[in-house]
């Protein structure tokens, strides 16, 4: 795809705004118009090379300041009525995703990109319930095999298959405003740890974290320097 990619940067877009990993593709556009001519790029050179482009399972977010109203080319929600008291017929008003499309191509609110969940405001809490799910699943299907294991090897199955989840989210825990959020996903780790190393709930958090060994905020600043440098 490198002919693709390079087509994508001589319409201006910034070398540091395209992202590629074997069939995934990211672009970072900076206006409608933009995004219409990389749109109608890819679909040429789709056609060039034989290959069908999904537009259902790609998706547009227009991301945006993380406070303040949404502003923006879309109207990503809209109002509607929800009942919550059948017999007075009582409703309360709720905001939910809008279903729109642009260039034949879904306009979402969140993504789901390579393992990550990005939403608008690249929030990090949207990727909490699923690390949580994941880790679950994880340690469901593997619960025959951790009970016969050591304490030992359950730690070295979470830090391979468990603690990935949380690497991802380096740069938005990095930039993340809410104490609350930051503070919500070392939690998770803790939790995560937990669940796959079968550990009582009552071990305090301290304890859980010498058995982790393993000094979250130091990594992401490291990652994170590292890719700025990069």
């Amino acid at each position: 795809m490198e002919d693709l990619l390079k087509k994508v940067e001589n319409t201006g877009v910034s070398v540091q705004d395209i992202f590629a990993y074997a069939d995934d593709v990211l672009i970072l556009c900076p206006s409608l118009s933009q995004l219409r001519e990389v749109i109608n790029l890819i679909r040429s050179w789709s056609k060039e090379n034989n290959l069908f482009l999904n537009e259902k399972k790609s998706g547009i977010v227009p991301f945006q300041q993380r406070r303040g109203k949404d502003m923006g080319p879309f109207t990503l929600f809209e109002e509607k009525q929800v009942p919550i008291d059948k017999k007075s017929g009582k409703c309360k008003t709720v905001k939910v995703p809008k279903s729109q499309t642009y260039e034949g191509f879904p306009v979402l609110h969140e993504y789901k990109y390579l393992g990550l969940w990005l939403d608008y405001r690249l929030q990090l809490k949207h990727q909490f319930s699923h690390i949580r799910q994941k880790v679950l699943y994880l340690s469901n299907k593997l619960y025959p095999m951790l009970i016969h294991c050591s304490l030992e090897t359950r730690s070295n199955l979470w830090s391979v298959m468990c603690r990935p989840l949380t690497e991802q989210t380096f740069s938005l825990f990095q930039s993340e405003q809410s104490e609350s959020n930051r503070k919500a996903l070392l939690n998770i780790m803790r939790i995560t740890f937990r669940k796959m190393t079968l550990l009582n709930t009552r071990v305090e958090n301290k304890v859980v974290e010498k058995f982790i060994g393993y000094d979250f905020i130091n990594k992401c600043s490291k990652a994170v320097h590292i890719a700025r440098w990069k």
